[in-house]
């Protein structure tokens, strides 16, 4: 039996389960994944049979949906899970 993977078309909207208060006037409800990793998105990423930090994807979703870094540590771990399956999804067949 082959493992199918979740494949994610771009632009890809991911709609937060806990919005983040960016601002007293500002609250980031999604997030809009425009662009496929690149490798400069993955220069500083471990590879091979390294383990990954928790955050290690942060730099990434942010330049793929264009926030801002200390924007993307705000939002809720859950979101983030999701986000980071939105990433790894692009990254091996």
């Amino acid at each position: 039996m082959q493992d199918e993977k979740t494949t994610y078309d771009l632009p890809y909207t991911l709609t937060l389960k806990y919005p983040v208060q960016i601002t007293e006037t500002r609250t980031l409800e999604e997030l809009v994944f425009t662009s496929a990793p690149t490798a400069g998105m993955m220069e500083n990423i471990p590879m091979g049979g390294e383990q990954h930090k928790a955050g290690t994807w942060i730099p990434v979703i942010a330049a793929m949906t264009g926030q801002p870094v200390p924007v993307i540590r705000k939002i809720a771990f859950r979101d983030y899970s999701k986000a980071a399956e939105i990433v790894a999804s692009f990254l091996a067949d």
